[in-house]
């Protein structure tokens, strides 16, 4: 269970939001055709080296955040527990700890099975190519090894890529690739060193610094009114190639050569750009989510559980549904949620507070 707090005072909700790392645990965003050693700590846990996706070279059992139609390689160094993919169906629970166990422990394990297991002792490797998004494990299936299980979570191309929530006060480096992209410094954030044009997420009112460590091309904030257009692997261009494109600068721009920084405070939620206004490098661009403080909608019951029903990445927003039985009010309402990855069930339970109509968030389950 992962709790946000949310603390209402006089009627207006306050919330207390946890960093993106903090608040999906050890979760890391694993890029295409990546490798992954897997070794164990006995029978309790796997140890999975994820020291080039922002964790550490042993992490426990984390969750691998995957995308759909990539292929991601898996190699057991150790002996002695083999790895088995299987699909999300498999009964699971939760240590006090926030760890995961399998409540199957005879062979009906089998039956959850996909088709990529590396079986056996001593090293092997498999290579697996998810194809719908969802919610899998990777489990030892040997019966009574039920707590050497981890969360693959595999999301949507569209719906995910290059998408990442940036903390305040972050300094991002800016590298490029020629005049064909930016390359961003996003290893503290769940990416890697050299993430070509992503989206960054940003809260108004939060303070972010860019700085640029090669010379030849400016970095350019821009508002979100600039025509773009979208290659077909999903990619940014502006259609702008002229000196129009200074119409559409915000204040903050680094210029010339050689290395320089920037200091931004977005003051309003909505679309924006960075780009390099070298008119003729249309291809050096990439968006940026501004994002307000999330708020909490009136509701008419005093305790409802709430299913999410639209999980938007870009503008990372979710939308949830009541359930209760109690349908007399608003049925629906929009927050703000640091917690992008796609196909997870998420419960919020309310609580009343008062009889002003507002409740607030006791807790929140993934």
């Amino acid at each position: 269970m992962i709790k946000v707090m949310m603390i209402v005072f006089m009627g207006v909700q306050c919330v207390v939001a946890l960093p993106l790392t903090q608040l999906v645990g050890n979760s890391f965003r694993v890029p295409a055709s990546a490798s992954i050693s897997v070794s164990n700590s006995g029978a309790s846990h796997y140890l999975l080296d994820v020291s080039s996706y922002g964790g550490t070279s042993s992490e426990t059992d984390p969750t691998l955040i995957l995308t759909v139609g990539e292929t991601y390689q898996f190699s057991r160094v150790t002996s002695g527990h083999n790895i088995a993919l299987v699909n999300g169906s498999l009964p699971v629970a939760e240590n006090s700890d926030g760890s995961l166990y399998r409540t199957v422990t005879d062979s009906s394990l089998d039956n959850y099975d996909i088709t990529e297991n590396i079986s056996g002792n001593g090293s092997a490797n498999v290579s697996w190519t998810p194809a719908v998004a969802g919610v899998y494990y990777y489990t030892c299936d040997v019966t009574s090894h039920s707590q050497m299980l981890g969360k693959l979570i595999v999301v949507s191309a569209r719906n995910y890529a290059d998408a990442f929530e940036i903390e305040s006060g972050t300094t991002v480096s800016v590298a490029n690739s020629g005049a064909s992209h930016y390359l961003l410094d996003l290893s503290s954030h769940g990416g890697s060193s050299a993430e070509a044009d992503p989206t960054l997420i940003l809260t108004a009112g939060e303070t972010y610094q860019f700085s640029r460590v090669t010379s030849w091309h400016n970095f350019a904030l821009v508002n979100g009114s600039l025509p773009v257009a979208e290659n077909s692997d999903g990619s940014l261009y502006r259609t702008v190639t002229d000196s129009s494109l200074d119409n559409y600068d915000i204040t903050e721009n680094i210029s010339g050569n050689g290395s320089a920084n920037v200091s931004w405070t977005p003051t309003e939620s909505g679309l924006y750009y960075y780009t390099c206004d070298v008119t003729g490098h249309p291809q050096m661009i990439g968006k940026i989510v501004v994002i307000s403080t999330p708020t909490l909608g009136a509701v008419s019951v005093s305790n409802s559980s709430l299913q999410v029903i639209v999980n938007d990445v870009l503008t990372n927003r979710l939308v949830y549904v009541e359930t209760s039985s109690d349908l007399s009010e608003a049925t629906s309402f929009e927050r703000t949620h640091l917690y992008v990855a796609q196909g997870e069930p998420t419960q919020l339970t309310l609580d009343a507070l008062d009889d002003t109509g507002f409740y607030r968030v006791v807790s929140e389950e993934y």
